[in-house]
């Protein structure tokens, strides 16, 4: 069974760990604290800031270790500090997410990335990750992603730390609803180029990979989720089989599955060491 309070490989502080010294433990504390430290790198229209295209390398960086090394590079204060626009991490949602759930458990909070579409951001449902976290009750869904600027700009009035679940769809959710016939899959996507079921299998297994605490890159694709690999009707079968097990919560489904040959994780490309010594201009 999955034990969502332990650091896992990606979300592990390692030589960084000091950096986490007075992390608030609050879960609202730390969710208006992660955008603090990371800028989307393709919402520049929203907080008028010009990403140096060299520093798209960041948001390819999978190890919190080697996020918070650069984020001390480009601003030495702690993390609770706020830092300038060109002074944080140049990423994106998957970025923002892991880097919540790995200060949600160092405070000893249970959380996990999870991988799906989001309905807020226009209407198009886009490729979005967000994190899940435990409030002794249940688990709640937080965008580690939204400040002010974004929740106004994109006129969202719910709190980011209880998405509705109708407002984040699980790729589980609407892979069954698209095979079903009950949704339509030119509607999911990275974005309105790249969309269909190939893309969403692809959201699937991520998704899997992160229950199964493996929080791979988010434009990583192997097994079934690879795009040039066609699904046969058992693969098909396998994946609905896959949706069904994370739909349940079922946990120990869902580590039988993520070991399947289908399923099977090769060789991920490493975090790009350029992201860690580029210069500010």
């Amino acid at each position: 069974m999955n034990d969502f309070v332990a650091q896992s490989d990606a979300t592990e502080p390692g030589s960084q760990r000091a950096l986490f010294a007075g992390l608030p433990h609050d879960v609202p504390e730390i969710q208006r604290l992660v955008p603090t430290l990371v800028v989307h790198r393709n919402m520049e229209h929203i907080y008028g800031f010009a990403v140096d295209r060299t520093r798209w390398a960041e948001s390819d960086v999978r190890r919190v270790e080697l996020m918070l090394r650069r984020i001390a590079a480009l601003d030495d204060r702690p993390l609770t500090a706020t830092r300038p626009i060109g002074r944080r991490l140049v990423g994106h949602c998957r970025q923002s997410t892991v880097l919540a759930v790995s200060m949600l458990r160092h405070v000893g909070r249970p959380a996990r990335a999870r991988c799906g579409f989001s309905a807020y951001f226009g209407a198009f449902r886009g490729d979005h990750w967000v994190v899940e976290y435990h409030d002794g009750g249940g688990w709640m869904l937080m965008d580690a992603e939204l400040d002010e600027t974004l929740l106004s700009a994109c006129e969202i009035g719910f709190d980011p730390c209880d998405v509705p679940r109708d407002e984040w769809l699980s790729a589980a959710h609407v892979w069954l609803a698209c095979r079903s016939g009950d949704d339509d899959e030119r509607r999911y996507g990275l974005d309105p180029t790249d969309t269909g079921l190939q893309y969403v299998r692809a959201q699937l297994l991520r998704d899997l990979a992160a229950l199964n605490r493996v929080e791979v890159g988010a434009n990583d694709r192997w097994g079934l989720g690879a795009r040039d690999r066609e699904p046969a009707p058992g693969d098909l079968a396998f994946l609905d089989k896959v949706a069904e097990a994370i739909l349940g919560d079922d946990d120990a489904a869902q580590v039988r599955l993520f070991a399947d040959r289908r399923c099977a994780l090769d060789a991920l490309p490493s975090d790009p060491e350029p992201a860690l010594t580029l210069t500010l201009t």
